[in-house]
């Protein structure tokens, strides 16, 4: 098969497509030049832009990362069938964490820090 006929990885058409974007050429002039399929080309950065971005468009390197939550030793378990949260975080994948004890300012900034962190790794 020749090159320019030759399947390649999704890994192939990521590199692809960022020598694309640093290029500053037109997708249709890349292609060409390259001898891809500029059909084929929009479908890999459609299918891989898609795989890249989360709920509501964000990417996925963004979103909520779940991490290990456990109370002090020193906190009662709130009756969570009376009590109102004092905060709660709802992530756009259905995750919910409530926490009923003002102490758990704490938890919010640790939850906080950890996606902050997750952004930047």
């Amino acid at each position: 098969m020749s090159q320019a006929g030759r399947r390649r990885t999704a890994a192939e058409w990521s590199r692809l497509l960022r020598e694309l974007e640093r290029s500053g050429q037109s997708p249709a002039v890349f292609a060409r030049a390259r001898g891809i399929r500029l059909g084929t080309l929009k479908w890999w950065r459609w299918r891989l832009n898609r795989e890249t971005k989360g709920a509501l468009g964000r990417p996925r390197e963004s979103r909520v990362q779940l991490i290990a939550v456990h109370p002090a030793p020193d906190c009662a378990p709130p009756d969570r069938t009376t009590g109102t949260p004092v905060w709660e975080l709802l992530a756009p994948t259905g995750h919910e964490l409530r926490v009923y004890d003002p102490r758990g300012l704490v938890v919010l900034k640790t939850a906080l820090f950890a996606v902050a962190r997750g952004r930047r790794g």
